[in-house]
C-alpha cells in the first residue's frame, strides 16, 4: 500500500506561485497599467492549477504543439498583444507542459504505477555545449544591438525542456497520437489545396513563384506533410495483414503527396526524394505492402494523370518549371545569395564566437532596400553568423549523438517501437535538410517540432543485450541448479 505525498510540497509551489504573481504585479503596475499587472500577475497560479489538471496526460501538450502547423490556421505567428517580448502559442505550450512536470510531481503516485527515464545522450554534454555557445552568441548580441535576452535564439536550446511533457509516455501511445494527428492534417491540409486551387489562392503570403506560377500550400505545410507521408508508410508496413487499414494509410500518402506537391517547396521535394527512397531500400514489408496496394490505386493514378492537365493545366505547368528552370539568376536565388553575404558581413573577423544575435543587416535587389534581422534562409548561416563556429558546431553535434543513439534503438528494438524512432529521423532530418534554404529554427513552431522529434525515441527502451562476460558459466548454472534442488 503506498501513501499518499505530503501537502507540503504542494502549499509550498502555490505559496511561490502567488509569491511570483505579487512580484509581477508590483514590477509591471506602474509600466503597464493595472489591467495587464494583474493578467500578467496571475500567470504563474493559472499554470500551476491548469498543469495539475492535464498532469496525468501531458503528452497532449505534444500533439498539440505537433498539430498547430496541420490546422492551416493562422496559429503559429506571434501572438497579440505581448509587448517587447514575442510570445507563441509554443511558448504557452512549454509553459504548461512545466506546469504539468510539476502538478504530476506534486500528486499521489498510484500503486504500480512507473515512470519513464528519458535516458538520451541528446541532453546531456550536446545540450550543455549548445546552451553555452548560445549564450554566449546571446549576450553579445544584447550588448551589442540591444537584442532580447530572452528571444528566438534562446529558445534554440529552452524548447528542450519539452521533455517533460514526454515523462511516462509508451511508444504505443505516442504512435497513436502522432498518427492520428497527421492522418487528420493529411485531410484537413488536402482539403485546404483543393479550395485554393479552386479560388486561385495561397495559403501563404508569398504566393507568387519566381519560376512562375502559384504556390498554394506554406512552405511549412509542406513539411509537415513529409511527416505524414512517413507516418502512412510506415503504418503500410505495420498494417500488412489488414487491408483495410493499408487502404486508409495509402490514401493519406497520397493526400500528403498532393500537398507536398502543390507547395512547391523544392527542398521539401529534396528532402522527399532521399528519405522515402531510403525508408522503401531497408524496409522489405513495406517494399511489398507499396506492390500490394499499386493494383488497387494505379487505375486511380492513371485517371489523375490524364484529367489534371485538363482540368487544371497551370499546375503541370508550374510543377515542370519549379524543377527544370531553376538557374542563378532566379529572383528568390539571388534573393538568398546576397542575404546571406550580408548575414556574413564582418563575421570573418570572430568567426569563432560570431558576431551575436539581433544584429540588423541589410542589401539590395531589384532597386529596393531589404532588411533581415533573424535568418537570411539558411539557418547554419543564422547560427554561423550570430554564435561563430562555436554554436555550429555544438548544434551539429546534437544532430550527431541523435543520430548514433537513434541507431542503436532502431537496431535493438522492433515494431511500433522501432517505427517510432524511424519516424523521428526522418521527420527530424527533413527539416534540417530545408533549414538549408529556408528560416526553420527561427520559426517557434518548427523549433517545437524539433524537438520532439529529438526527444521522443528518448521514450523507446532497447532490449537488455546478454553481457557474456558477466553471465555465469554453464557450471556455475549447474551448481546453481544442484543447490535449489
Amino acid at each position: 500500500m503506498t501513501r499518499a505525498r505530503s501537502a507540503t510540497p504542494s502549499a509550498l509551489v502555490l505559496s511561490a506561485a502567488l509569491v511570483a504573481n505579487l512580484a509581477i504585479g508590483a514590477g509591471l503596475g506602474s509600466q503597464r497599467g493595472v489591467p495587464a499587472a494583474v493578467a500578467l500577475a496571475l500567470v504563474p497560479t493559472i499554470l500551476f492549477v491548469v498543469g495539475a489538471l492535464i498532469a496525468t496526460h501531458r503528452d497532449l501538450l505534444v500533439y498539440i504543439a505537433l498539430a498547430l502547423t496541420l490546422t492551416g490556421l493562422n496559429v503559429t505567428s506571434a501572438l497579440p498583444g505581448t509587448g517587447g517580448v514575442r510570445i507563441f502559442a509554443t511558448d504557452i505550450i512549454l509553459l504548461l507542459a512545466i506546469g504539468a512536470a510539476i502538478g504530476g510531481w506534486l500528486m499521489p503516485r498510484q500503486a504500480g504505477a512507473q515512470g519513464t527515464h528519458m535516458r538520451t545522450p541528446v541532453l546531456g554534454i550536446p545540450l550543455l555545449f549548445l546552451v553555452a555557445t548560445l549564450t554566449l552568441g546571446i549576450v553579445k548580441g544584447h550588448e551589442r544591438y540591444g537584442a532580447s535576452l530572452v528571444g528566438q535564439p534562446a529558445r534554440l536550446f529552452l524548447y528542450a525542456a519539452i521533455a517533460v511533457a514526454m515523462v511516462g509516455l509508451t511508444p504505443q501511445r505516442a504512435w497513436k497520437g502522432i498518427t492520428i494527428v497527421f492522418y487528420a492534417g493529411a485531410v484537413v491540409q488536402a482539403l485546404w489545396g483543393v479550395y485554393y486551387m479552386a479560388t486561385g489562392r495561397s495559403q501563404t503570403g508569398t504566393e507568387a513563384l519566381s519560376t512562375g506560377g502559384l504556390r498554394f500550400l506554406a512552405l511549412s505545410s509542406s513539411l509537415y506533410l513529409t511527416g505524414s507521408l512517413l507516418c502512412a508508410l510506415l503504418n503500410l508496413e505495420r498494417h500488412r495483414d489488414r487491408v483495410g487499414r493499408q487502404l486508409l494509410d495509402a490514401v493519406i500518402a497520397l493526400l500528403s503527396i498532393f500537398g507536398i506537391v502543390v507547395a512547391f517547396g523544392r527542398a521539401v521535394y529534396f528532402a522527399v526524394v532521399v528519405i522515402v527512397p531510403l525508408l522503401l531500400i531497408t524496409r522489405r514489408e513495406l517494399r511489398r505492402s507499396v506492390v500490394r496496394m499499386l493494383p488497387i490505386f494505379a487505375p486511380v493514378l492513371i485517371l489523375v494523370a490524364l484529367l489534371v492537365p485538363l482540368a487544371k493545366p497551370d499546375l503541370v505547368t508550374t510543377l515542370t518549371t519549379r524543377l527544370t528552370k531553376t538557374n542563378g539568376n532566379e529572383l528568390n536565388v539571388v534573393w538568398r545569395q546576397r542575404a546571406r553575404a550580408a548575414a556574413m558581413q564582418g563575421v570573418g573577423k570572430e568567426i569563432v564566437t560570431g558576431v551575436g544575435f539581433g544584429r540588423i543587416t541589410s542589401f539590395q535587389i531589384a532597386g529596393q532596400t531589404v532588411k533581415i534581422d533573424g535568418d537570411p534562409h539558411n539557418s547554419y548561416v543564422y547560427l554561423l553568423a550570430g554564435g561563430g563556429l562555436l554554436a555550429l558546431c555544438s548544434m551539429l553535434l546534437v544532430g550527431i549523438f541523435y543520430l548514433f543513439d537513434a541507431w542503436r534503438r532502431i537496431r535493438a528494438t522492433s515494431g511500433v517501437s522501432q517505427m517510432l524512432v524511424i519516424w523521428c529521423v526522418g521527420t527530424w532530418l527533413s527539416f534540417m535538410i530545408n533549414a538549408l534554404a529556408e528560416p526553420i529554427l527561427t520559426d517557434a513552431t518548427m523549433l517545437l517540432t524539433i524537438w520532439i522529434t529529438l526527444l521522443l525515441p528518448a521514450i523507446v527502451v532497447r532490449r537488455p543485450t546478454v553481457d557474456e562476460s558477466r553471465s555465469p558459466s554453464p557450471e556455475a548454472q549447474l551448481e546453481s541448479s544442484l543447490v535449489r534442488a
